[in-house]
């Protein structure tokens, strides 16, 4: 997000960043905590996001799933890496927000 304050970078580039990052952002949380459980691209392979329950994540746990996504991609996917040290294979945002990856 630096890079947003770089001068020579034009201020429709910054708020095409910025409205990209909103779109997103929105995109995962919504679908994710919908009754579909999964983004568009999830859903057709099979792949859905659920709590411990195996019932829908909340708009809240989808948000900080998001979020803590975007900090473990901006850290070199450090929590990502997690995944393959973890019984249940999750990374560090699943852990987190106390969700499931699963594939149907």
């Amino acid at each position: 997000m630096l890079f947003l304050f770089l001068p020579d970078m034009s201020a429709i580039a910054k708020a095409s960043i910025i409205i990209n990052l909103i779109l997103n952002w929105f995109y995962f949380t919504v679908l994710e905590s919908s009754q579909l459980k999964a983004t568009l691209g999830k859903f057709l392979l099979g792949i859905k996001v659920t709590d411990s329950n195996n019932q829908k994540i909340s708009f809240m746990q989808a948000n900080i799933r998001y979020w803590s996504k975007f900090i473990s991609i901006l850290t070199l996917a450090i929590g990502f890496i997690t995944i393959l040290f973890t019984p249940k294979k999750q990374g560090c945002h699943d852990m987190l927000v106390k969700t499931t990856v699963i594939k149907k």
